[in-house]
Protein backbone atom coordinates (compact mmCIF):
# COMPACT_ATOMS: atom_id res chain seq x y z
CA UNK A 1 0.00 0.00 0.00
CA UNK A 2 1.29 3.57 -0.82
CA UNK A 3 1.34 6.96 0.76
CA UNK A 4 -1.65 7.99 -1.48
CA UNK A 5 -4.13 5.03 -0.60
CA UNK A 6 -3.06 5.89 3.16
CA UNK A 7 -4.28 9.20 2.75
CA UNK A 8 -7.11 8.10 0.67
CA UNK A 9 -8.46 5.26 3.48
CA UNK A 10 -7.60 7.81 6.26
CA UNK A 11 -9.90 10.74 4.59
CA UNK A 12 -12.87 8.56 4.72
CA UNK A 13 -12.45 7.27 8.18
CA UNK A 14 -12.48 10.84 8.86
CA UNK A 15 -15.53 11.86 7.16
CA UNK A 16 -17.63 8.04 8.76
CA UNK A 17 -16.39 8.97 11.88
CA UNK A 18 -17.78 12.65 11.25
CA UNK A 19 -21.16 11.16 10.18
CA UNK A 20 -21.20 9.39 13.19
CA UNK A 21 -20.43 11.95 16.06
CA UNK A 22 -23.49 14.01 14.34
CA UNK A 23 -25.52 11.16 14.45
CA UNK A 24 -24.95 11.06 18.40
CA UNK A 25 -25.51 14.57 18.10
CA UNK A 26 -29.08 13.91 16.97
CA UNK A 27 -29.68 11.18 19.07
CA UNK A 28 -28.61 13.18 22.44
CA UNK A 29 -30.87 15.73 21.03
CA UNK A 30 -33.84 13.93 21.04
CA UNK A 31 -33.33 12.11 24.42
CA UNK A 32 -33.01 15.66 26.38
CA UNK A 33 -36.07 16.86 24.44
CA UNK A 34 -37.70 13.73 26.14
CA UNK A 35 -36.41 14.49 29.55
CA UNK A 36 -37.82 17.70 31.09
CA UNK A 37 -36.64 20.07 33.45
CA UNK A 38 -34.14 19.17 35.41
CA UNK A 39 -33.94 15.58 34.38
CA UNK A 40 -37.56 15.28 35.28
CA UNK A 41 -39.86 13.14 33.35
CA UNK A 42 -43.33 13.52 32.45
CA UNK A 43 -44.61 10.32 33.85
CA UNK A 44 -42.66 11.38 37.14
CA UNK A 45 -44.08 14.98 37.24
CA UNK A 46 -47.50 13.40 36.18
CA UNK A 47 -47.65 10.91 39.58
CA UNK A 48 -46.46 13.51 41.66
CA UNK A 49 -48.70 16.11 41.01
CA UNK A 50 -51.88 14.00 40.85
CA UNK A 51 -50.29 12.51 44.32
CA UNK A 52 -50.12 16.37 45.26
CA UNK A 53 -53.50 17.04 44.28
CA UNK A 54 -52.73 19.13 41.58
CA UNK A 55 -55.35 17.86 39.10
CA UNK A 56 -54.47 20.62 36.71
CA UNK A 57 -50.63 20.69 36.65
CA UNK A 58 -51.23 16.72 36.43
CA UNK A 59 -53.71 17.19 33.82
CA UNK A 60 -50.94 18.91 31.52
CA UNK A 61 -48.17 16.97 32.59
CA UNK A 62 -49.95 14.00 31.19
CA UNK A 63 -50.72 15.80 28.00
CA UNK A 64 -46.79 16.42 27.66
CA UNK A 65 -46.45 12.71 27.88
CA UNK A 66 -48.92 11.95 25.34
CA UNK A 67 -47.35 14.59 22.65
CA UNK A 68 -44.02 13.22 22.90
CA UNK A 69 -44.83 9.36 22.25
CA UNK A 70 -44.07 8.71 19.29
CA UNK A 71 -45.89 5.45 18.71
CA UNK A 72 -49.10 8.20 19.10
CA UNK A 73 -47.82 10.23 16.73
CA UNK A 74 -47.41 7.29 14.30
CA UNK A 75 -50.88 6.24 15.01
CA UNK A 76 -52.78 9.47 13.80
CA UNK A 77 -51.73 8.83 10.34
CA UNK A 78 -52.45 5.31 10.23
CA UNK A 79 -56.19 4.61 11.13
CA UNK A 80 -58.92 5.89 13.89
CA UNK A 81 -58.81 2.30 15.37
CA UNK A 82 -54.92 2.26 15.75
CA UNK A 83 -55.15 5.98 17.51
CA UNK A 84 -57.98 4.32 20.20
CA UNK A 85 -55.82 1.33 20.34
CA UNK A 86 -52.62 3.17 21.46
CA UNK A 87 -54.51 5.89 23.66
CA UNK A 88 -55.99 2.91 25.05
CA UNK A 89 -52.79 2.41 27.98
CA UNK A 90 -53.33 6.88 28.79
CA UNK A 91 -57.12 5.72 29.52
CA UNK A 92 -57.07 5.36 33.23
CA UNK A 93 -54.55 8.43 33.56
CA UNK A 94 -56.70 10.25 31.57
CA UNK A 95 -60.14 9.60 33.89
CA UNK A 96 -57.77 10.63 36.74
CA UNK A 97 -57.31 13.99 35.68
CA UNK A 98 -60.77 14.43 34.05
CA UNK A 99 -59.25 14.48 30.21
CA UNK A 100 -61.67 12.88 27.47
CA UNK A 101 -59.83 11.61 24.02
CA UNK A 102 -62.18 11.77 20.37
CA UNK A 103 -60.01 9.84 18.33
CA UNK A 104 -62.08 10.11 15.23
CA UNK A 105 -61.56 14.29 16.01
CA UNK A 106 -58.15 13.99 16.41
CA UNK A 107 -57.58 11.55 13.17
CA UNK A 108 -60.34 13.83 10.75
CA UNK A 109 -58.10 16.55 11.71
CA UNK A 110 -54.61 15.21 11.09
CA UNK A 111 -56.04 14.33 7.78
CA UNK A 112 -56.80 18.09 6.97
CA UNK A 113 -53.23 19.15 7.38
Amino acid sequence: MDFETAIYLTAILEVVTLICFFVLCSNVSTIKNKISKNGVTSSTMFALYLGMGEKEKAKTALMEMILADTIVQNSLTVSVERLKAVMGKYNKMMKEVGLEFDAEKAFEAKRLF
